[in-house]
């Protein structure tokens, strides 16, 4: 069996011949993975599927200093991050840097896709102690185990004021 080296060594065209192939197996990997209809299965995917059950969410909002916020919605500055280890924490710390550099109030959304409870206790602890909203979503069964969360104020993201 000849390699795919040898194969383009022989192709007198085999820049174009790499490129069609390479757009031929983007396009399949894409297509098949929209058209078989699966649920998402990482955490910017989950992200992307629970901001469209929050009415205007915007998803990966670009702060002034470049890091990006997963999901600005209803007053809060939200950090997602995986119910596992070290991650919660994490997810607090940036939660709390969003905040601070989009003028809003901090969240953090968990995503559970393994027997997580020590960690999601831990970090409604910590959330609870520094005023930080906990939201907590079961990957597995696809519903909000602290119950959906709910905007209690009218709210747009071009109000909020950023730092210079």
């Amino acid at each position: 069996m000849r390699t795919v080296k040898e194969i383009l060594s022989r192709c007198k065209c085999s820049a174009e011949v790499l490129f069609l192939a390479a757009i031929l197996v983007i396009g399949y990997f894409v297509f098949s993975a929209t058209a078989s209809g699966q649920e998402p299965q990482g955490e910017v995917e989950w992200v992307a599927e629970i901001a469209k059950s929050l009415p205007f969410a915007e998803v990966e909002v670009r702060l002034p200093n470049g890091r990006r916020c997963d999901i600005v919605w209803g007053g809060y500055a939200c950090e997602a991050d995986w119910a596992e280890g070290l991650k919660p924490f994490e997810g607090i710390g940036q939660a709390l840097h969003y905040s601070d550099w989009l003028d809003l109030k901090p969240a953090v959304l968990l995503l559970v896709r393994k027997e997580s409870e020590a960690a999601i206790s831990d970090c409604k602890l910590t959330c609870k102690l520094h005023g930080i909203e906990l939201w907590v979503f079961d990957t597995r069964t696809g519903k909000w185990l602290t119950g959906k969360p709910s905007m209690t104020f009218e709210y747009t993201h071009a109000e909020t004021k950023k730092r210079e």
